[in-house]
C-alpha cells in the first residue's frame, strides 16, 4: 500500500475523519484504502482495506491479470432488502420540515442530547449503523479531541479541571480587554429631611429640606437569551472553540452583574446533510434564565469539541430524514427564523480572542448598554 498526494477525481468522504473531500482538493489516496484529507494525513499500515464488491476479483481472492469467471446462470438473483424507518423509540423521529424549508429537532437538556446520541436508533436502518460506526471508530482519536466514551460522559457531570482553568482564564481576558466600569450609577433625589450632602441653595433659603439622597431603583429584571451556534468545520482545533463559549459566558456574567436573567441556548446548523434535508438546525437548552450561571453545567456544551462532533454532528444526523451523506453537510450560520427571539447570536466564525472581544463590544454598543 503506497499513499499519494493527488486531486481528488470525484467526492467522496475522508476515511478518517468522514469530512466530504470535493472533486478536485488535494487528497491522500491508496488503492483499496480510499481517501484521507490532508489533516489526517497519509495512510498507515493499520488502516483497513475499503470491503470488496461481491463478485469482484479481489472479493474472489483473484489477481488482477486473471479473467473475470462468468456468471453461473443456475444462481438465483438476491435482491438487497430496502432499509426500513426506524420505530425503536422517541429518539429515532425525524426532525420536522418547517415552512421555511430546514428540518428542526429541539433538546431539552445537554444530558438528553447526549443520551439519545449514544442511543443506537436512526430514521433508517443504514443511517443507524453508519453513526454507530462512526462513534466506535472516533472515541479516543483526534475528531473526538482524544475523549474515550467512558470520560466524555464522566466530564458531562464534572468537566476535566484543565478545560475549566482556561475557559476562566479566556474570559477574565475578555473581560479584562472591555475595560468594563464596575461602579454601579445611582439616582439623586433633592430635597430630603436627610441624606448624605446638603443642598447650598436649600440651606441658605432655610429650607428644612436640604439634603441629597443616593438612592437604588429597583427595575423588573428582564430576560435575555444569548444563542451560540456550536457548529464546528473538520479542521477545527479544540482550543479554538474555547473562545467561542468563553465569549458567550462572558457576555452572561456582564449581563447577569447588570441585573439581567440570562438564558443560553446551543444550536447546529448544517446544511445538505441529507438526501432529504437541504438545511437542519438542532437546539439545545443549555441554560434556563430562571438557574444561575454554573461554569460546570455550560463548559461541555459550549467549549467541548467532543460534544460539538460526538452530539452535535452524529447525533443529530441520528434525527435527518433521507440517507444521511457520508460527510454529513457542512456547518453553516444559522437561519433567520431561528434568530428570531435572540438578544444576542454568537456564530461559528467566532474561533479567537480578537473576535470574541469584539463580538462582545458590538453586542453590547448595538444594545445601547455600554454605558448603563
Amino acid at each position: 500500500m503506497t499513499p499519494r498526494l493527488i486531486r481528488s477525481i470525484y467526492t467522496a468522504p475522508c476515511r478518517v475523519c468522514g469530512a466530504t473531500q470535493l472533486k478536485g482538493v488535494e487528497v491522500w489516496y491508496a488503492k483499496h484504502y480510499g481517501v484521507r484529507c490532508i489533516s489526517c494525513g497519509p495512510h498507515g499500515s493499520s488502516d483497513p482495506m475499503i470491503p470488496a464488491k461481491r463478485g469482484s476479483k479481489r472479493a474472489l481472492g483473484m489477481s488482477p491479470s486473471e479473467p473475470t469467471p462468468a456468471a453461473d446462470p443456475t444462481r438465483e438473483s438476491v435482491s438487497k432488502p430496502v432499509p426500513e424507518r426506524m420505530t425503536v423509540n422517541v429518539g429515532a423521529l425525524p426532525a420536522t420540515l418547517c415552512s421555511d424549508g430546514v428540518h428542526r429537532y429541539e433538546f431539552g437538556s445537554i444530558g438528553d442530547a447526549v443520551e439519545d446520541s449514544l442511543a443506537s436508533h436512526g430514521t433508517t436502518e443504514s443511517n443507524r449503523t453508519m453513526i454507530d460506526r462512526k462513534h466506535r471508530f472516533n472515541w479516543g482519536g483526534y475528531f473526538y479531541n482524544y475523549l474515550s466514551k467512558e470520560t466524555f460522559l464522566a466530564e458531562l457531570v464534572q468537566p476535566n479541571a484543565k478545560l475549566l482553568d482556561a475557559i476562566e482564564k479566556m474570559r477574565e481576558e475578555i473581560v479584562g480587554e472591555l475595560a468594563m466600569p464596575t461602579c454601579r450609577r445611582r439616582k439623586i433625589r433633592h430635597g430630603q429631611d436627610d441624606g448624605e450632602e446638603l443642598d447650598p441653595d436649600r440651606v441658605l433659603a432655610r429650607d428644612p429640606y436640604a439634603w441629597d439622597k443616593s438612592v437604588r431603583v429597583e427595575h423588573t429584571r428582564r430576560t435575555v437569551t444569548i444563542g451560540c451556534n456550536i457548529s464546528v468545520l473538520c479542521d477545527v482545533k479544540a482550543e479554538q472553540l474555547l473562545y467561542r463559549g468563553a465569549a458567550a459566558l462572558a457576555l452572561a456574567d456582564i449581563l447577569t452583574e447588570r441585573g439581567f436573567n440570562v438564558e443560553i441556548v446551543a444550536f447546529k446548523a448544517v446544511a445538505g446533510p441529507s438526501s432529504e434535508v437541504r438545511n437542519g438546525v438542532i437546539k439545545y437548552q443549555v441554560k434556563p434564565a430562571n438557574m444561575p450561571l454554573d461554569l460546570n453545567t455550560v463548559a461541555v456544551g459550549l467549549c467541548e469539541l467532543a460534544f460539538a462532533r460526538a452530539v452535535g454532528v452524529y447525533g443529530s444526523a441520528r434525527h435527518w430524514p433521507g440517507q444521511i451523506d457520508g460527510g454529513l453537510g457542512y456547518s453553516c450560520n444559522l437561519p433567520a427564523a431561528d434568530r428570531e427571539g435572540l438578544d444576542y447570536l454568537i456564530e461559528q466564525t467566532c474561533l479567537s480572542r480578537e473576535v470574541a472581544v469584539e463580538w462582545i463590544k458590538s453586542q453590547l454598543k448595538e444594545s445601547e448598554m455600554a454605558n448603563v
